[in-house]
C-alpha cells in the first residue's frame, strides 16, 4: 500500500511551498526553547536564562543539522 500524501503543507509554485518535514524542525526548536527557558526560570536548570536562546540557536541547530548529515550521508 503506498500513500499519495503530499510533502506540503501549502505549495505556492511548482515544488515551491511550506514543507511539513521543515516545519516540524521549526516547532521542535520552538518548543525546546520554551522549555528550556521555563526550566531556567524555575531553578531546574543550571543555564541561565538569558543564554538559553543562544544555546537553542547555537548549539542545538548546529548539532541538529550536523547530526541530519551524518545520517544522510553516513
Amino acid at each position: 500500500m503506498v500513500h499519495h500524501w503530499s510533502p506540503f503543507i501549502i505549495e505556492f509554485g511548482n515544488g515551491f511551498g511550506l514543507r511539513w518535514y521543515g516545519t516540524a524542525y521549526v516547532l521542535a526548536f520552538v518548543c525546546a526553547y520554551l522549555l528550556l527557558r521555563w526550566f531556567s526560570r524555575n531553578g531546574y536548570s543550571e543555564l541561565p536564562e538569558a543564554k538559553v536562546g543562544e544555546f537553542i540557536g547555537g548549539h542545538g541547530f548546529f548539532h541538529g543539522v550536523l547530526d541530519q548529515r551524518l545520517v544522510d550521508h553516513g
